[in-house]
């Protein structure tokens, strides 16, 4: 084995263990410690303030001890926060440059876009946006016209990009998290400007998604959804069109609890339950309650989410194609110059990775930009 490749082999050992379950609660404890020494310092300047105002009233008291035991845990605090910091920079910022050398050529990762993160509250559920908060580029139909049928098309469709408006497509990649060693693999590669879409069925699903987050990734995780075919299945935590509402319900609670810092949902299948409103509205005011931003599935035909999208202003988008073969890219680009954007999602397998730098490469002749999907979904 070269030095080349012993300090390739080095630095990925490193940045397993650095995206390890332990070393993700070691931070999380640190970060708490961080919070209590920033809460202490405040009391303490309300506690100065306080003592000022006291002392323009009856006179200044007398002196007291320097260390108090206040300041002495305040400079512990301090002490281990500095310390865990610098170590966690040192261990980050390790020069990556030098890589083993690879026959098969190799496409550069685009520059990542900054990401709008969600905001975690009490309850452990995130919550992105304001009620009126809607879709950037895609329109509601909420037209009164006659014909229904109208209203279950992708207003997708129907709108047209300006001309200085910059052309976006995003790049899903879906199933990440079941295969570790596959999971592993595409966050070491892929570039950054992808977005991962876990599976809910993910161990230390909350571990995964915050470790992928570091690494500069937006972070999706899916909702399986009814498919046409029943003899699919996709797992118990499915939303039915014929389940209670309840059940729905706690299986969209369950899958929201466990995906907290999550950037977005992912709708995973869906043909049989799109087209039953009646187990949409309830199923996806939840969500928007949850976290309101959603990437549904390609478009079908009398498909009732956008009629639901539209009464309850769920900011959404549906995806453009999934696992598309390399002759499809002449349409996907004629489609995002269009309207302004796609959406390409491909299934987590092996080899995945080389279809995507040359989908990435094709995008990038015909100018388009690669972007996370909050790029497209999010103000």
């Amino acid at each position: 084995m070269t030095k080349k490749m012993q300090i390739s082999s080095l630095k990925k050992k490193l940045k397993r263990f650095i995206r390890s379950p332990r070393v993700i609660k070691i931070r999380r404890k640190l970060a708490i410690l961080l919070k209590i020494f920033f809460a202490l310092i405040e009391s303490k300047k309300l506690e100065s303030a306080a003592e000022q105002e006291l002392e323009t009233i009856v006179g200044p008291k007398k002196n007291k001890k320097f260390m108090t035991l206040g300041r002495i845990i305040a400079f512990a605090v301090l002490f281990v926060g500095i310390g865990g910091s610098y170590l966690w920079v040192r261990i980050t910022h390790l020069d990556t440059t030098q890589q083993v050398e690879i026959k098969d050529e190799k496409v550069a990762p685009l520059n990542g876009v900054k990401i709008t993160r969600l905001v975690d509250n009490d309850k452990g559920i995130t919550k992105a946006f304001q009620e009126s908060t809607t879709f950037t580029l895609q329109p509601y139909i909420k037209s009164n016209i006659s014909l229904s049928l109208i209203r279950t098309i992708n207003p997708h469709f129907f709108i047209q990009a300006a001309k200085e408006q910059q052309l976006k497509v995003a790049i899903l990649v879906v199933g990440i998290g079941i295969n570790q060693t596959l999971t592993d693999e595409i966050i070491e590669e892929a570039p950054k400007n992808i977005s991962l879409v876990f599976s809910p069925y993910t161990s230390l699903l909350e571990d995964e998604i915050e470790s992928a987050q570091m690494e500069g990734f937006t972070v999706l995780v899916s909702i399986p959804l009814e498919d046409e075919d029943l003899a699919t299945d996709q797992g118990y935590l499915t939303i039915m069109s014929k389940a209670d509402e309840s059940k729905n319900q706690a299986n969209l609670k369950h899958i929201t609890l466990n995906s907290k810092g999550a950037d977005c949902f992912y709708g995973e299948g869906g043909a049989r339950l799109l087209r039953s409103e009646s187990a949409l509205q309830p199923a996806f005011t939840f969500l928007k309650e949850a976290n309101n931003c959603f990437v549904a599935p390609p478009d079908i035909l009398v498909n009732r989410l956008h009629e639901v999208a539209a009464k309850i202003n769920l900011n959404y988008v549906c995806t453009t194609i999934v696992n598309p073969s390399n002759d499809l890219m002449g349409a996907v680009e004629a489609l995002a110059k269009r309207t302004g954007f796609a959406i390409v999602a491909f299934d987590a397998k092996p080899g995945v990775l080389g279809e995507i730098k040359q989908w990435i490469k094709s995008l990038e002749q015909a100018k388009l930009s690669v972007v996370p999907i909050t790029e497209i979904i999010h103000h």
